[in-house]
């Protein structure tokens, strides 16, 4: 394909648009890779604080959990079909569920652990 360009100039230049593209592919991957293991911690965090929290949050029988960190990742839906997947696995009730322009995962808060 680069001898289309007809000289060995027209092959440095596609040699070169095929470097840049794979490493903004790598740098893309490695910020969405980034950005989604501090979701996780993020939301782990959060829910161990919950769960250690006050007496109002242990006699609740669902908690809500922002699923915030999660949407400005590339790929979004995929990632809470894989969720989904898993807490299904795991034999947790859950929910995902849209209240003012945000969207929360809801599960029994007695499982709690199963989703951290």
């Amino acid at each position: 394909m680069a001898t289309d360009f007809g000289d060995e100039s027209g092959e440095k230049l596609f040699d070169w648009m095929l470097r840049v593209g794979q490493e903004a592919g790598q740098e893309a991957l490695a910020k969405s890779a980034k950005g989604l293991a501090e979701a996780i911690r993020s939301t782990c965090a959060g829910i161990e604080k919950k769960r250690s929290g006050d007496v109002a949050a242990k006699t609740a029988e669902w908690a809500k959990l922002s699923m915030r960190e999660f949407e400005d990742l590339p790929e979004y839906e995929t990632l809470a079909d894989m969720i989904s997947s898993q807490l299904k696995k795991e034999g947790v009730e859950h929910a995902f569920t849209n209240e003012g322009g945000k969207r929360f995962l809801v599960f029994k808060a007695n499982e709690a652990p199963s989703v951290a």
